[in-house]
């Protein structure tokens, strides 16, 4: 890449983001598919919703009528709703609540493999909104809502929170989700995980907080992950992953091209605030990271930002502009060159006070255009360049 094609991939690239993020002010409405409303407190199902009674009959019973209908509202008035089972989305249903402080599903038990909810491959076009979906606090893998295989599901201002599991899992092989508007805390695993293979989602605006493995798991393409706030990934007792946004291939399985990170706010997690990732066979190429702030990420590989070239894979044509890195604990932004990561675009950061670099271009990474940076009260040095090829400017 030359000089003349960088800039114009710069200037092209701030008009896109321009429109991005003009198109996401407008919120997604949640389509009213009609059919009637199944009040889970109503006769015949008389859900208690007092904090005591074991509602997971009359739940499933309200749920199990609006999926033989095709079609309805499952509503759930103001109250705690105690379940000791999984509870199935099976159909084109909206299951919504009073509001996701006062409409709470608290499931009991010791946790194990059983979800909180199981959206089924018949559930395409599902709406899931104004819940609390509160997991038992305890171990095991269950995640607060769960799928695989269906597309077009919207997880709209709900608290996902206290699961053994993840919060959230789109399943592999799924499509356009849209996750908006909810907290998502305190898993012993990811927040939220858009599984292999899951391709053309949405996730913004949510706040994703205290999970003990990655905040945001990307595997797959053409997925936005835009205004979220990732804080405190990695807690006490969490797995080897500690990421806040990972953009991830999968080897046998999907690459990981044409994301888009904007706007985001990671902060204090264990390892790297923004990474992505290649796999053994797979890429993670054209991924664009834009007008994020990856702050005070600690641990080893407290990067701000990391194009990671150790598992394998080719990263290629990544776009790095207009992001702050400030206070991480190693590096501000890292190319690692370790496996054909080349001809990707780092411009226009602010890489602040890291505890090593400002911005490592690593040995074996080929043709990185570095252009218009600030750095400066980095504890080793500013810039550092260990590649083929770098072009380096200051405009």
């Amino acid at each position: 890449m030359n000089r003349a094609d960088a800039l114009r991939t710069l200037a092209g690239f701030a008009a896109v983001g321009d429109g991005l993020l003009r198109s996401l002010r407008d919120e997604f409405p949640i389509p009213d598919e009609g059919g009637a409303v199944y009040n889970v407190k109503s006769s015949p199902y008389g859900a208690k919703g007092d904090g005591r009674s074991d509602d997971t009959k009359a739940v499933t019973a309200a749920l199990d009528a609006a999926a033989a209908a095709g079609s309805g509202l499952v509503y759930f008035p103001a109250g705690t709703y105690v379940l000791s089972g999984t509870l199935i989305i099976d159909g084109r249903l909206r299951v919504s609540g009073a509001g996701r402080s006062v409409a709470v599903l608290q499931w009991s038990g010791a946790g194990g493999a059983a979800h909180g909810i199981n959206i089924y491959g018949r559930a395409n076009y599902a709406t899931i909104s104004q819940l609390t979906i509160r997991g038992p606090n305890s171990s095991g893998t269950g995640s607060g809502i769960n799928s695989g295989g269906t597309h077009d599901v919207v997880i709209d201002d709900c608290v996902i929170e206290q699961w053994g599991g993840k919060g959230i899992n789109t399943g592999g092989n799924s499509a356009r989700w849209i996750i908006r508007g909810c907290r998502v805390g305190d898993m012993l695993d990811s927040g939220i995980f858009i599984a292999g293979q899951t391709n053309d989602c949405l996730i913004a605006h949510n706040v994703v907080v205290n999970n003990a493995s990655n905040g945001i798991d990307i595997n797959g393409s053409r997925n936005v992950i835009v205004g979220n706030e990732v804080t405190g990934t990695g807690r006490s007792g969490g797995a080897v992953d500690k990421w806040g946004i990972l953009i991830s291939a999968i080897t046998g399985a999907c690459n990981a091209d044409d994301n888009v990170v904007s706007g985001n706010r990671v902060l204090q997690g264990g390892a790297q605030g923004i990474i992505v990732r290649g796999a053994t066979g797979q890429h993670a190429n054209y991924n664009i990271i834009t007008g994020n702030s990856s702050l005070a990420n600690s641990g080893g590989n407290g990067d701000g930002i990391a194009l990671d070239g150790t598992g394998g894979g080719v990263i290629l044509g990544s776009v790095v502009v207009g992001n702050s890195c400030l206070n991480n604990q190693r590096h501000g932004i890292l190319v690692d060159g370790a496996n054909a990561n080349g001809q990707n675009l780092i411009a226009r950061n602010t890489c602040n006070a890291n505890g090593n670099t400002g911005i490592l271009i690593g040995s074996g990474a080929t043709d990185t255009v570095v252009m218009a940076n600030a750095y400066a009260g980095n504890t080793t040095a500013q810039f550092t360049d260990q590649g083929t090829r770098t072009m380096r400017t200051k405009t």
